[in-house]
Formats: structure tokens, C-alpha cells, sequence
């Protein structure tokens, strides 16, 4: 299982990471590309060029897309445990008015956490509500794409959630978390 390891030295490392209440979150970073980012970037850019994505940035191995909200683009945090620390020691609470800065997270059908982005803008389309436009990074090989918040690889479709960690909301009271 660690004979790569022995072999070769390390193949990733990490970077010191802490939530705000000072737990490490685990993380890990590739040391080189492998070559096939771009490649495999524009099969998935192919597969969704029905959407109104905009390419942000082309692939980077340096991080995923929990690593793009919570790290800075700095390094991969995989684990859907980490996440869920994150949101909880961070502060992070759903929200039902989403406001740019917030997260919106993408849950599978068994309640695993899929994906997550950061709502980049609010849209007035007409609705009751304006259509948040987010920018998402797509795995730890992808590159970076502005698109609706519905409109997603259609193995994450379905279930998604609005976070905040903002003090105050949009009245300027203060908010309580939500469990």
C-alpha cells in the first residue's frame, strides 16, 4: 500500500490548516500534474457546453473545490468529514437569501456532500427571486467556471443548499446558526 511511497518519497504534502476554532483540517496537494489536466478539462468543458459556463481559469492540480472556497486555492480538502467540520467550527449556517460571498453546497441522494461553490453574483431573471451565478472548481484537475447555480454535471443535479457565515444578514440584525 506504501511501496509508492517507499520508492518515490512523498507524492503529495499538505499545508498547515486550521478551522476558526483552531481544529487542523486535513489536506493534501499534489507535488506534479500529471499532463492530462487540459485534456481531460475539455472533455468535461465538452460535455457541458449546452450551459452558459464561462471559463474562469484552465486546470490547476493545486487544489479542488473545497480548496478553491476554504483555502484560498491553496491545496484538496476531500474529505466530506473536513467539510462538515469546517461548516460548523466556521460558523456556516443555511440560509434562504443568498448574497455573493456565500457558499452553496451540492448534496448526492445519500446525503454526501458532492461539491461546492462560491455565488459570485445575484442575477435578476424575472422570478420572485434573483438567480445566483456561482464559480465552482471542477476536482483537484479541472478549471475554474462561472455558471447558474443549477446548472451542474447531472451527477450532482438535484439537492443544494445556500450557506452563510455572515454575522449579519441583509436587515443588518444579527443571525443565529441553523442546525
Amino acid at each position: 500500500m506504501f511501496e509508492e511511497q517507499r520508492l518515490f518519497g512523498e507524492t503529495e504534502q499538505s499545508i498547515r490548516l486550521d478551522t476558526r476554532r483552531g481544529s487542523p483540517i486535513e489536506n493534501a496537494r499534489p507535488l506534479e500534474p500529471s499532463g492530462s489536466e487540459d485534456y481531460k478539462f475539455q472533455i468535461f468543458w465538452q460535455e457541458h457546453r449546452g450551459h452558459t459556463w464561462k471559463i474562469r481559469s484552465l486546470p490547476d492540480i493545486h487544489y479542488n473545490c473545497a480548496g478553491h472556497v476554504w483555502a484560498s486555492r491553496r491545496t484538496c480538502i476531500y474529505e466530506t468529514a473536513e467539510w462538515r467540520k469546517i461548516l460548523e467550527q466556521d460558523g456556516y449556517r443555511k440560509t434562504n437569501q443568498p448574497v455573493s460571498d456565500d457558499l452553496v453546497l451540492y448534496w448526492l441522494e445519500d446525503n454526501s456532500l458532492a461539491h461546492v461553490a462560491r455565488v459570485c453574483r445575484l442575477v435578476d431573471s424575472g422570478l420572485s427571486r434573483p438567480t445566483p451565478h456561482v464559480i465552482s472548481k471542477w476536482g483537484d484537475t479541472g478549471g475554474e467556471v462561472f455558471h447558474l447555480v443549477s446548472e451542474v454535471p447531472s451527477a450532482i443535479r438535484g439537492r443544494y443548499e445556500f450557506w452563510t457565515d455572515r454575522q449579519r444578514d441583509a436587515t443588518g440584525l444579527p443571525q443565529s446558526p441553523v442546525t
